[in-house]
């Protein structure tokens, strides 16, 4: 398969795949001396990643990885797959990379220098420390809350940041780094446990906040079946009882179809003058917009960039 690469849009997106997928480029060392470079490609979610280095004709050097594989097997502890490289003076080195996955394949691959790849995890860090810091501060502060007024809508918005700042872990890659490294399968179904909990209780939070049961009883059925149908997407999940490229299909799916519908029927409620529904309105009209655009730029609809892959934190905080 050829991907379609443009100016505007180098990354190589091809959606939901099982197909394996070839890349080949070249590395050229124009200067009278060596260096050191990191190859990394920087979408944490690919089941199997293969580099192989080609000089002269034979292959000098070849790295399996991807989060199917333990991540002690990683060369560089990093959420990212990278790959060192020695280029002598003069020398051109052909990369081949070898991608299979049965998530999204996207394949953003990046070149640089071991001092600008620490600057740019540096501030990269910092961006994510802030993102899961406002998380966690939210979480005990709704926890709080909850223990002082016992309304249940308080701890269903904990259940929602948290499994949203799950879902987001393991996607970028940091829960493989640092909850369960030893835990391949844990790490796929990570993403797909994260985001049906997090339909499952933004289903029923909707329904506790906007009172829908006390307004409007078709809603109220609507939410509640659509909430334990997420329920029973993480139970079967759980249980190994779904093909993972079927769940994880049907969560990226119910995923967008929820925000979708949860935000319509927020709109509706404001519109019948329900004062509350204007707050909801604004926090997932945020996280619906950015989610919208992550999913077009994942599918190649839109260039994907750095923006468009972190733009669901963007509007988790606002939401939050």
């Amino acid at each position: 398969h050829r991907p379609r690469l443009t100016r505007t849009n180098n990354v190589p997106t091809l959606g939901f795949t099982g197909d394996r997928y070839w890349f080949r480029f070249a590395i050229h060392n124009g200067s009278n001396r060596g260096v050191s470079l990191l190859l990394s490609s920087n979408y944490a979610s690919i089941d199997f990643l293969n580099y192989y280095v080609v000089q002269n004709g034979k292959v000098i050097d070849k790295f399996e990885t991807g989060d199917q594989l333990p991540y002690a097997s990683r060369r560089i502890d990093n959420r990212n797959f990278i790959m060192p490289l020695n280029l002598p003076a003069g020398e051109i080195q052909q990369i081949y990379m070898e991608v299979q996955t049965q998530g999204i394949v996207q394949l953003p691959v990046i070149l640089r220098s071991l001092e600008d790849y620490n600057r740019y995890e540096q501030r990269f860090l910092m961006s994510q420390g802030g993102y899961y810091g406002i998380a966690l501060i939210m979480v005990l502060y709704n926890l709080i809350v909850f223990a002082a007024v016992r309304d249940s809508t308080y701890l269903l918005f904990v259940l929602s940041i948290g499994a949203y700042a799950i879902y987001q872990a393991s996607i970028s890659g940091f829960a493989f780094q640092y909850l369960w490294p030893q835990f391949p399968e844990m790490n796929q179904k990570g993403v797909i446990f994260g985001m049906s909990l997090y339909g499952f209780a933004g289903c029923f939070f909707a329904v506790s906040f906007l009172r829908l049961k006390q307004f409007h009883g078709a809603f109220y059925r609507f939410y509640s079946g659509l909430g334990l149908l997420f329920l029973a997407l993480f139970l079967l999940t759980l249980l190994n009882l779904l093909p993972y490229n079927f769940a994880v299909r049907a969560t990226v799916g119910g995923g967008v179809f929820g925000a979708v519908a949860v935000f319509a029927i927020g709109v509706v409620m404001l519109v019948r003058g329900h004062k509350v529904a204007r707050f909801f309105v604004l926090a997932y009209g945020s996280v619906l917009a950015l989610i919208v655009i992550d999913a077009m730029g994942k599918t190649g609809v839109i260039p994907s960039s750095v923006f468009t892959e972190y733009s669901p934190q963007v509007g988790s905080i606002l939401q939050f």
